[in-house]
């Protein structure tokens, strides 16, 4: 397989799996990842207006503005798949792991958490590296991260910008009136430093890199 073939299929892979985990973490019951959490706290505003999905496109363009500004070269084919197709993607997979699972027990929802946690990292790590672009949160981060962010003239490596942009969404969803789960609070400080994780050790290796993410 070619590099582009490598990087189509780790881009179509890596967004069908975050829908996935996104559904995942949200049927575990311990709270929804960071991002979902401002966005779901947000939807409390428009709840039986429109559906989730409709809301999430809208609300991606709005993030989307904001990345054309901040730094166009993260926008690509994902950022589309992301904001079109997402939110959709994220009502099937919930209606049908309701239907799979409609009262699971403590154990599968703490292995339902772990899972959600791992799977959006590890989607994240495929489509950050098959440089196809990213979706529009993913896109902030990087974005800072690519234009070499600082804070008293220390360059703040990706995985702490990661930290403080999902608090940052921790804290808007708060403010629409929706608690933070111990799942978003876990999410909140680890998802960064493992979503680097899994880019230098799983998805770079995958097309022959090696390099810091």
């Amino acid at each position: 397989m070619n590099q582009f073939a490598k990087r189509t299929a780790m881009t179509i892979i890596g967004v069908l799996m975050c829908a996935l985990s996104v559904a995942v973490f949200m049927h575990s019951g311990f709270g929804l990842d960071p991002f979902q959490c401002a966005s779901q706290g947000i939807f409390r505003v428009f709840t039986g207006r429109v559906s989730f999905g409709t809301f999430y496109m809208i609300w991606s363009f709005v993030l989307l503005i904001v990345d054309l500004f901040l730094d166009r070269s993260q926008i690509g084919i994902t950022t589309f798949a992301n904001l079109f197709l997402l939110g959709y993607m994220v009502d099937a997979s919930k209606a049908m792991l309701e239907h799979l699972f409609p009262a699971p027990g403590l154990v599968l929802r703490i292995v339902m958490l772990i899972m959600g946690v791992v799977i959006v990292c590890i989607a994240a790590s495929l489509y950050f590296t098959s440089n196809q672009g990213v979706s529009v949160y993913d896109a902030i981060s990087k974005g800072l991260s690519a234009r070499g962010f600082a804070i008293a003239g220390h360059v703040i490596p990706f995985k702490y910008i990661r930290i403080s942009t999902d608090i940052i969404c921790v804290l808007i969803g708060m403010v629409f009136g929706l608690l933070p789960g111990i799942g978003t609070l876990i999410s909140a400080f680890f998802m960064g430093p493992l979503i680097d994780w899994f880019c230098v050790h799983l998805a770079q290796p995958l097309l022959g890199e090696k390099k810091a993410a």
